[in-house]
């Protein structure tokens, strides 16, 4: 969703700036979309943070593993590949809890997408009507007239 956002920030223009825009004012207007963006970004973190120390101990175990049998610490790899197995349930819980959360976040603009097009074309209606009853009012105020100059 990061990326996305930075692609659509400084790729392709004022569309996109448009639609950061809406999202980031829709957030501002709904508590919950709020909240679960400040969720999905900390989700992020977490899952970077994940990643980050499950590849530091990977490195540890790379560096024992390379050591002479003799040298080597039994325990220590065991604890590596637990720690590591850890972070991999770790990872998979916060892949499913983003893409939960970015579903949400989806369906919420969406649902507000679907208001907006409603009240424009209610706006748009209303529009409509007044131009009807303006040609109305032009039409009567010249019947009027032309009634007068008869009499």
């Amino acid at each position: 969703m990061r990326d996305f956002d930075e692609y659509l920030r400084e790729s392709i223009g004022r569309t996109s700036q448009d639609t950061i825009a809406n999202r980031e004012r829709l957030a501002r207007m709904d508590n919950q979309l709020e909240k679960w963006q400040l969720e999905l970004n900390k989700a992020r973190r977490a899952r970077a943070e994940a990643e980050a120390k499950k590849g530091a101990a990977e490195d540890l175990r790379k560096k024992e593993l390379a050591k002479p049998e003799q040298e080597r610490c039994a325990q220590c790899i065991a604890e590596l590949n637990q720690e590591m197995a850890t972070y991999d349930i770790l990872i998979t819980q916060l892949k499913v809890e983003i893409a939960d959360l970015e579903c949400q976040i989806e369906n919420r603009v969406k649902e507000y997408n679907i208001r907006m097009q409603e009240r424009v074309r209610f706006g748009e209606q209303v529009q409509s009507l007044n131009e009807g009853w303006s040609r109305f009012n032009n039409s009567l105020d010249e019947l009027q007239r032309a009634l007068s100059k008869v009499n």
